[in-house]
Formats: C-alpha cells, structure tokens, sequence
C-alpha cells in the first residue's frame, strides 16, 4: 500500500506552496500540489526528480503561471487559444484521499462548463502510476473536445516517439516547425530519438498504436502510454502522441498524450486512461 502524507520538505522550497499530497512505498514517490492541479514530483525516493518544476512561478492576472510539473488540459487548443483556462490549470483542486491515491476535482471552468477530475494511484512494490482522467460537462449543451494530459520533464538526455506510418503520417511522425532539425534525430525504425537544440524548441507529433511518449535520463527511461485508437478522431489535425524538446536555457521537456475528441451530452462525462513507469537502462 503506497503512504499518504504531506511533503515537507518540498513545502519548504516556497511560500506558496501549502498543500501537497505525497504517494510513497519503498523505491518510489509522486507528489501533487492540490493550489495548482499539478503533479510536481516523480521518480526515485531520493531522486533525481524526473519532472521539472517551477514553483515560484509569478501569477499576474490574465497570464499562465508556468509551475512545471503534470498537468490537464482541454483539446483542441485552437478552442481556447492562449492562455490556458485558469479556473482548470493553476486553480486549487479539492482532493478526497483513497487507500492508495487520492482523486482530485477541479473548480467548474466558468468559460466551458466542464470539471476536470484525476484519480492517481501509486503501486506498492514499482514505479508504475496510473492516472484516470475525467472530463464532465456540467453545462446545458453538447459539447466536443478532447483530454490532453501534459508532463514537462526535467533535463533530459532525449524525448522519444514511437513510428508508425499512416496516411496521415507518411513517415511515421511529423515536425510541426518549418525546420531541419534532423541533426538532432536519431531514429531505429521504431522509435524518433530527439535531442534539445540550442536554438529553439522543437515539437513532434504522431498516432502509433502502441501508445506512448518517453525521455530519457541518467540511465532511465519516463514512459507515459496511453491506449491509442486507430479509429478515433484526434484533435489538432490528428495529435495523439507528441514531445516537445526545449532549447538548452530552459532545460524542460515535454510528453503530452490526448484522447480522441468526444460528442459529451449535459451532465455525461469521458475518461482517459494513462500509466507512468521508469525503466532503468542499466
């Protein structure tokens, strides 16, 4: 059984962090920042850390907080644009605590009358995370979008993103910036391998069945997978897997997975389904 209990250590990096829920067993933990609807931490008990974080992140009205971490997101983006809905990302989440995780609810998002809600659990023995995400429409009309679950990753050597060509993806994945950035490539055949370049960020998406984003670090492996469907309909021009690797000064990546879009009738809900887990390459 994983342990609850508030992290003080982490507390103590910031005034404005005042409640954090920890899950703990004996090789691994995952903290949660219930001010902010984030996942801050990741990995090994004593470290490193796999998810970058930016705790003291200053809040001006009408301007996304960038705190790091996991986070929810709706999709498409072109239905909200920028910045990110305030009232489901970097508002306080209610948090109900289970035998071995907890479920945590956002506030409802006066813009598009949705609630987000994530159910996270911890294994007993391994790193494996499972997270269940909700989207309910708590409004009065049909609505139609996606859930998109984001992890920005610290310092990583590499992102990865696994092949497989479609008819819309002719080469397996797709570069959404008009560049060459083939120096920093390496592929298998399997898998795109993507190291950060200097000059700019760089993003690749894809839809392969099996299912997952990765980066790697000091000898380990992030995976975050979730099921794809062949036959769904992604939002943004079919986005179901993507990594994004930052230039040097920033040091983050990031994995992002989204459901297909879905038709969500008044007072009805749909779910996303994601797993973590390190993988040593020892």
């Amino acid at each position: 059984m994983a342990m609850l209990l508030t992290e003080q250590a982490i507390r103590r990096e910031t005034k404005l962090l005042t409640e954090v829920v920890t899950l703990k067993n004996k090789s691994y933990k995952l903290s949660y920042w219930r001010t902010t609807g984030r996942v801050i931490y990741y990995g090994p008990l004593e470290g490193p850390n796999l998810l970058w974080r930016n705790l003291n992140a200053p809040r001006k009205p009408g301007e996304w907080a960038n705190f790091g971490g996991d986070k929810l997101w709706l999709a498409p983006e072109s239905l909200w644009g920028w910045p990110p809905d305030p009232d489901l990302d970097g508002s306080g989440y209610d948090v109900t605590l289970l035998a071995n995780g907890f479920v945590a609810r956002s506030p409802v998002s006066k813009k598009y009358n949705v609630r987000l809600e994530r159910r996270v659990t911890l294994d007993p023995k391994t790193s494996l995370a499972r997270f269940e995400n909700k989207l309910t429409n708590v409004g009065n009309k049909i609505i139609e979008m996606s859930i998109w679950q984001v992890a920005q990753v610290a310092e990583p050597d590499a992102v990865i993103l696994p092949i497989e060509k479609s008819p819309l993806y002719p080469k397996g994945y797709a570069i959404l910036q008009d560049i060459d950035n083939s120096a920093y490539e390496t592929s298998t055949g399997a898998e795109l391998r993507v190291r950060s370049n200097p000059r700019q960020t760089v993003s690749y998406t894809g839809g392969a069945l099996a299912g997952y984003v990765a980066a790697e670090r000091a000898n380990m492996r992030f995976v975050m997978r979730s099921r794809f469907e062949a036959s769904g309909v992604y939002p943004d021009r079919g986005r179901a897997q993507q990594v994004s690797s930052t230039r040097d000064s920033t040091r983050y990546a990031e994995l992002e997975l989204c459901t297909p879009l879905r038709r969500i009738a008044p007072g009805k809900s749909m779910s996303q389904r994601v797993e973590w887990e390190v993988i040593s390459l020892r």
